[in-house]
């Protein structure tokens, strides 16, 4: 058996616990995060999980490298948020030799992320200006970890890293710049960083070091000065910075691509965290890929089962918060944001975060909400105003089962189920401004995460007098391809001063591209106050023109079947939404054109209209990292 021939070494008993990163260092790493605009591909399916191909924008601020983060994705089928390790591949990026980790992983219930390896400029360039080189990659594999906690069914207080040659080069910088990262396994990684390089004697970065050589005119022992001049990031700089007891290093003896002394230095800078040993070179330890993967499973069960506290990072993330708001703009801004998140709860697409759309009553059990102040003048209603709040509160000791839903503005709409999920502002047939009653209410669902199944409400809407309601709705959603997704919605309810009612949504989605989404939403209802059916129709194109700039363009119709005038509205509404000074703070400009006629008295009339919102969000909203 190989693995008798492995020994492993334990993390001492009387291990120190290391200093914190130094401010100046950390500050390097800050930056702003920016909302995930990602594009995903199915590729298949196994027993227990799915694969997938996932492009997402790097949206570094300041990077001039625009090139696409790229990974595989391997998701859990299971209901629940489960446990991820990303996987760093080695220096030539092949991540077929990853794949025998991420399959066993993902078989033992871990999500698992295979992150490409990008190089942006040649080995040489590389080697010339190392230093920006390191940063990017640091950078880059922190987008992945944004984009890992925007996503409620992966529970990013248990993430993993394993890497092993350059892998485990980057492994180590991320799991010492990255709070999030739980524990860590550097495999046949060195420091310091400049001296593996000169020894090095795996082929390419052999062939590196004489081009540089022979361009910058140096031995090796100028060269070796040279790299310590340009190289700041170091591994030596940053392991001692790195909690020992949630690292696992693999080491081995005869290795010449990383020499050994180097992986000594290394687990010394460290604390001595725990180790494997392997009695073969660099590329030898391929031979022990079944051991390792076990005993790196092993390790990553172990840390996150324990009561830890702590992940790999020293590092202060109070001081990322300094410089960022530094940079954005006034901090009371932020502050303003988070109390009113702090205040509801004590905490699915790009395109329905950016336009708005809260899914307040149903879906995964999150704390989640928006505050919008807006106006609009049309020719008919002249000025109307309007301040609205959804929310709904995550009751977590309901066993994930249970939310608080809060609403202040069309509450009839929010029972009813025919509210506009956006915040476009369509006619007042279905978008009403006057409405300024407040809701509240508890939802249950039986399993808040599954594709279809029953969601429970039941609450009261504070008027005068008290109106209570009870509603049930089905949840209805099934995908075809990687373009298309389609959702139902029947309910039915009970309002004390509307009586029972009924009413069905139905929205279809089509991606035509990253830029591009096709909706088609649909509602019908019925209830005392209705003649006939109430029926409204919407069309809108939604444009992601930018990260912080997009357009809508929507085609609507309303009416009632037995009414004197059964088509009541319809028209053309033209939108744009902007980010402003943050990634939860937006600003809608629309403008419409309708034809409304309520009475067979009235004539039918163009009616204009032009609107403003300012919207703030709040809490766990998807394509942005969780609040806490």
């Amino acid at each position: 058996m190989l693995s008798a021939c492995a020994t492993t070494e334990r993390l001492p008993a009387n291990f120190e616990q290391p200093e914190p990163l130094p401010r100046g260092l950390v500050e390097q790493f800050c930056y702003q995060r920016m909302p995930i605009v990602d594009e995903i591909v199915h590729v298949r399916d196994a027993n227990s999980y799915r694969v997938f191909e996932v492009s997402m924008q790097a949206g570094l601020p300041g990077d001039d490298d625009d090139t696409p983060i790229t990974f595989e994705f391997y998701e859990q089928v299971a209901d629940g948020s489960a446990p991820v390790v990303l996987l760093l591949p080695i220096l030539n990026g092949q991540k077929h030799l990853m794949r025998p980790f991420a399959t066993y992983f993902a078989m033992h219930g871990y999500a698992v992320v295979i992150v490409d390896t990008v190089q942006r400029k040649t080995l040489l360039e590389d080697m010339i200006d190392p230093e920006p080189a390191i940063r990017r990659t640091i950078q880059r594999h922190r987008r992945v970890i944004d984009w890992i906690e925007s996503r409620p069914d992966l529970d990013h207080s248990r993430i993993g890293v394993f890497g092993a040659s350059l892998g485990g080069f980057n492994a180590l910088f991320l799991a010492a710049f990255d709070d999030r990262v739980g524990a860590v396994v550097p495999a046949l990684a060195g420091g310091e960083l400049a001296e593996v390089l000169v020894a090095s004697e795996e082929r390419r970065i052999r062939e590196a070091v004489e081009g540089v050589k022979l361009e910058l005119d140096l031995d090796d022992a100028q060269l070796l000065g040279y790299l310590r001049e340009k190289i700041k990031t170091d591994t030596l700089v940053v392991a001692e910075h790195v909690h020992a007891d949630r690292a696992l290093m693999v080491m081995a003896e005869h290795d010449d691509a990383v020499p050994y002394e180097r992986q000594v230095a290394l687990r010394r800078a460290m604390g001595e965290p725990e180790a494997i040993m392997l009695p073969t070179g660099h590329v030898g330890a391929a031979a022990y890929l079944l051991y390792l993967r076990s005993k790196a499973l092993e390790f990553f069960d172990r840390k996150f089962a324990e009561p830890a506290g702590h992940g790999t990072a020293t590092m202060q993330a109070s001081l990322c918060d300094v410089k960022t708001d530094k940079v954005a703009g006034d901090p009371l801004l932020d502050r303003a944001q988070k109390r009113v998140h702090n205040v509801l709860s004590g905490t699915a697409s790009y395109f329905d975060s950016f336009f708005g759309s809260t899914g307040i009553a149903e879906g995964s059990n999150v704390t989640r909400g928006s505050l919008s102040v807006g106006g609009q003048y049309d020719q008919r209603e002249h000025f109307q105003y309007r301040v609205r709040l959804r929310a709904r509160i995550a009751l977590p000791a309901a066993q994930q089962r249970a939310r608080l839903v809060l609403g202040r503005g069309d509450t009839n709409e929010l029972i009813d189920g025919t509210a506009n999920e956006n915040v476009d502002t369509l006619p007042s047939r279905f978008n009403e401004f006057e409405d300024d009653d407040w809701l509240i209410g508890v939802g249950l669902s039986r399993n808040p995460k599954i594709a279809r199944g029953w969601y429970f409400s039941f609450g009261v809407k504070v008027s005068t007098p008290l109106e209570p309601y009870a509603r049930a709705t089905y949840r209805w959603n099934r995908t075809y391809g990687d373009a298309w997704l389609w959702q139902v919605r029947p309910r039915v309810f009970v309002q004390s001063q509307r009586g029972a009612g009924a009413s069905l949504t139905n929205k279809l989605d089509f991606a035509a591209s990253k830029h591009w989404l096709l909706r088609s939403w649909s509602v019908l209802q019925s209830d005392q106050d209705t003649e006939g059916v109430g029926w409204t129709q919407q069309f809108t194109a939604y444009n992601s023109i930018t990260n912080r700039v997009a357009m809508s363009y929507s085609l609507f119709a309303a009416g009632e079947t037995d009414a004197d005038v059964p088509v009541q509205d319809y028209g053309f509404e033209v939108g744009f939404r902007r980010r402003i000074s943050r990634d939860w703070l937006f600003m809608h400009l629309n403008t419409f054109v309708s034809w409304p006629r309520e009475e067979l008295a009235e004539v039918r009339e163009r009616n204009l209209g032009v609107g403003i919102e300012f919207e703030m969000q709040f809490g766990d909203w998807p394509g942005r990292p969780q609040q806490r």
